[in-house]
């Protein structure tokens, strides 16, 4: 059975999703294009433990003023890519174990900075690439 989950017109108010999909370890696939995340400042475990997803493109999600990305994909133990080619991470200030229990990612980013933040958390854990 597929499961799949899309959510359309996303509040913009909304300034934290922290724990928002933790443990959907059932959930195959995510359609996050319309969330609107401009003024979200924390992602803390926010999909901790999606065991089910292979891929997740977060290219839409607007970073500009986050802070936390603590645990955010930990445990997602299937999950081999993650499109963040319009993320920035200039204002995060809490990123530990971003990628815990993770193995054989590939993370697209847009340039060296996002390259060079995301290498650091990601470890042994996978590799970020300019997409």
């Amino acid at each position: 059975m597929r499961k799949t989950v899309q959510i359309r017109n996303y509040s913009s108010k909304v300034t934290n999703m922290s724990y928002m999909f933790t443990n959907c370890n059932s959930l195959l696939n995510l359609n996050l294009s319309s969330f609107d995340t401009s003024k979200v400042t924390t992602m803390e475990c926010m999909f901790s433990g999606c065991s089910g997803l292979t891929e997740l493109d977060l290219s839409s999600f607007n970073t500009s003023i986050l802070t936390n990305t603590a645990y955010m994909f930990s445990r997602c133990t299937n999950l081999r890519t993650i499109n963040l080619r319009k993320a920035v991470f200039t204002k995060v200030t809490s990123s530990n174990n971003m990628f815990d229990n993770t193995s054989n990612l590939t993370v697209k980013v847009k340039d060296e900075a996002a390259k060079t933040f995301l290498t650091s958390k990601l470890g042994s854990h996978g590799t970020a690439v300019i997409a």
